[in-house]
């Protein structure tokens, strides 16, 4: 696993306590919950205390641990909002537009996340621990950390198949470069995978022009 893979997953709200899917989500402390539910979610805890923990050793999630930050609450990402491939019209940038921004109806609030510690790069490899670099970024940051997950839980080979930006850049050289690219057996890029965010029509051009040029399908969610 890449270093920016491991990013992809250090920055994950610890506020959805019932989301039993996404294995390494840590919950709500206090809440009132079912017992048996209530020990299904203590194992999730401690596989993410393994996953974070620099040492792996059982611990409760402190401040060694987590990181608070000002983000929007997660949408509900099932699906792309759209997806292009070569030979299809281009999209109609002000709809598109319109459905990034419209969709975010809560302000930012404080959130509470995990980060990746030295544990997690001995497990899948990297370089570097995780940490909130850019705190206006970090509401992007949770929603690619979504996306890789429901990836990740359709089955795909996360490790070999979903490249991050960073290697992204590094690999190929591209200049306008995606949050993430699938890949094919044989390591070629198979498509794009973008977090819309609340682009505006110029930063959606873009993207579009980029993925064209390169007869690269893409999503953006």
């Amino acid at each position: 696993m890449e270093g920016e893979e491991v990013r992809a997953l250090l920055a994950l709200d610890v506020d959805h306590l019932d989301e039993l899917a996404r294995p390494y989500l840590v919950g709500e402390r206090g809440s009132s919950v079912d017992p048996e539910v209530e020990s299904r979610l203590g194992e999730r805890r401690r596989e993410l205390l393994l996953f974070v923990c620099p040492c792996g050793r059982a611990a409760h999630l402190d401040e060694d641990l987590s990181v608070t930050v000002l983000a929007r609450p997660l949408l509900e990402l099932s699906a792309p909002i759209f997806a292009w491939a070569p030979g299809e019209a281009e999209p109609d940038y002000s709809l598109l537009e319109d459905w990034c921004r419209e969709r975010w109806e809560c302000p930012a609030v404080q959130t509470e996340v995990a980060v990746a510690g030295r544990r997690a790069l001995d497990v899948f490899g990297g370089s570097t621990p995780g940490d909130v670099k850019n705190a206006c970024q970090t509401t992007h940051d949770l929603h690619v950390g979504e996306i890789f997950l429901r990836y990740r839980d359709c089955g795909l080979n996360w490790r070999e198949q979903w490249v991050g930006e960073d290697t992204v850049a590094a690999r190929w050289g591209w200049t306008k470069i995606p949050d993430a690219v699938l890949c094919d057996a044989d390591g070629r890029p198979v498509r794009a995978v973008d977090f819309g965010g609340a682009y505006r029509d110029e930063r959606l051009r873009d993207f579009h022009a980029a993925c064209a040029d390169k007869s690269l399908p893409y999503e953006l969610w």
